[in-house]
């Protein structure tokens, strides 16, 4: 059954205490459905497992070539990172998803082609991938995604349209998922203007059963 619990998984929430999260098969494999959709060009993805499992990043890293008959290169190392470059070229890794701490680690004077490239996990600004550039100038897309554990991995994407603008400070974290609701509100849980702030609310079908 879809209600089902499909993986449990840590997270610290918006309280700062660690607790686990109970994500359901329909909440996983919806993410992973609109994931694809949303970023790839291919129908055999050839996946880089560069987080560890206890990290909701490496679940769309593994599952999602299960379902669409591709490959999932799990590296013996994930901290050694000339070797996960070494595979993304050896291995033609075609989809990506990293922090930007891994990006920047990766060595600046390669490049190669990936056809999807999500940064998450962290802040990501315009100038980190400056930093970054001739590493990553062969990416057909480069995402910037967003999303708490509790609603299944990323909620928003930005994908960012071009690498080689002078653009300074943080890029946006974008626009909801399609199965996602995203809603900025005030104390008195009424929207906010635009350019006010206020508190970020998620919904939809990718939430959490429970903690």
């Amino acid at each position: 059954r879809s209600s089902k619990l499909a993986y449990v998984i840590p997270t610290s929430g918006s309280t700062g205490v660690p607790k686990l999260v109970a994500i359901s098969h329909l909440s996983s494999t919806t993410f992973i459905a609109e994931w694809f959709q949303t970023v790839s060009h291919s129908a055999v993805p050839v996946t880089l497992v560069s987080s560890s499992f206890s990290f909701d990043m490496s679940v769309p890293l593994i599952f999602t070539p299960i379902l669409y008959g591709g490959s999932a290169v799990v590296p013996p190392d994930i901290a050694d990172i000339s070797r996960l470059f070494e595979l993304i070229v050896s291995m033609k890794v075609s989809h990506i998803i990293a922090t930007p701490t891994v990006l920047s680690a990766m060595p600046v004077s390669s490049s190669f082609h990936v056809q999807s490239l999500i940064l998450g996990g962290e802040a990501l600004s315009y100038e980190a991938l400056a930093r970054t550039r001739p590493f990553i100038r062969n990416c057909e897309i480069i995402t910037n995604g967003y999303g708490p554990a509790e609603t299944t991995i990323c909620s928003t994407a930005y994908v960012v349209s071009n690498i080689e603008s002078h653009q300074t400070g943080p890029i946006p974290i974008g626009t909801p998922l399609r199965t996602h609701s995203v809603y900025v509100l005030d104390g008195g849980m009424k929207p906010v203007p635009v350019g006010f702030p206020g508190e970020l609310f998620i919904g939809g079908r990718c939430l959490a059963r429970e903690y």
